[in-house]
């Protein structure tokens, strides 16, 4: 009898198939959705904490996430990334802190049931911290491209945390990314090893993809535009100048780069 041929293993699109995931957390229930992810409450089986698993269907965004969370670690006004899932031919799977309100949902709240709305002294303390998230960002050369209310994540004590940075671009080399000592990937594969971050990550995280990424980020831009955000200054007036220079002209190449 001829030999039988094994099909070939189709990829998975379900959080609830992953026993790695299924191992270390308890999924209660899926609280959103959207094009390129699925998030999911769920508890931590070694000591009961509540977090969020985001599922993302797409390597790019995946890649923009994991690489922008991991340079923005431990801002008060940056949702914290626990830490993340990613192998070949599965979607990345990230684990982070969980958060119950967005301000969309705030503001929805306050138009309907509050009798005096949102008050001022309120809204200026959320300012305050949106800028601070955003000062965070620009520090490291990230723009994060998809600012809205229900990406402004709140706590239950009123901190609010920017979130979902599938959209972000780092437009120059962060401190961390220059350094000489950067860890290698887990399995030796071609392309740049993630920020040393501390951040525990599971099967082989980046692999191909970092360098197919990298790749396909410097297409996006020309030779000359690409060249000069990688040497931009990193002070937040010299970088935003800089954005200014780039973004001003070509708002439709980078309108179609959010897009791939």
């Amino acid at each position: 009898m001829d030999d039988q041929i094994s099909p070939p293993q189709l990829k998975s699109w379900s959080i609830h198939t992953r026993t790695e995931i299924t191992h270390r957390y308890q999924i209660l229930e899926r609280i959103g959705s959207g094009a390129y992810s699925d998030v999911y409450k769920a508890r931590r089986l070694s000591d009961n904490l509540i977090v969020a698993l985001k599922e993302i269907h797409d390597y790019q965004s995946a890649f923009r996430e994991i690489e922008s969370l991991q340079l923005l670690q431990n801002n008060p006004n940056i949702v914290n990334l626990i830490e993340y899932f990613w192998r070949e031919d599965e979607d990345a799977v990230i684990v982070l802190e969980y958060l119950r309100t967005d301000l969309a949902s705030l503001i929805r709240e306050a138009k309907r049931d509050w009798e005096e709305g949102i008050g001022v002294g309120e809204v200026k303390r959320w300012m305050v911290q949106i800028l601070n998230g955003v000062d965070a960002c620009h520090k490291n050369s990230i723009v994060h491209r998809d600012l809205k209310p229900a990406n402004l994540l709140i706590s239950d004590d009123g901190v609010l945390k920017l979130a979902d940075f599938g959209q972000g671009l780092q437009l120059a080399p962060s401190c961390a990314q220059t350094q000489k000592d950067l860890p290698a990937s887990n399995h030796g594969e071609e392309g740049p090893p993630p920020p040393s971050s501390g951040i525990p990550n599971h099967d082989g995280v980046y692999k191909a993809e970092s360098k197919r990424y990298n790749q396909n980020k410097e297409v996006n831009l020309s030779d000359d535009e690409f060249e000069g955000a990688k040497n931009a200054p990193l002070t937040r007036d010299e970088l935003m100048q800089h954005w200014d220079n780039i973004v001003g002209h070509n708002t439709n190449r980078l309108a179609e780069t959010s897009l791939r």
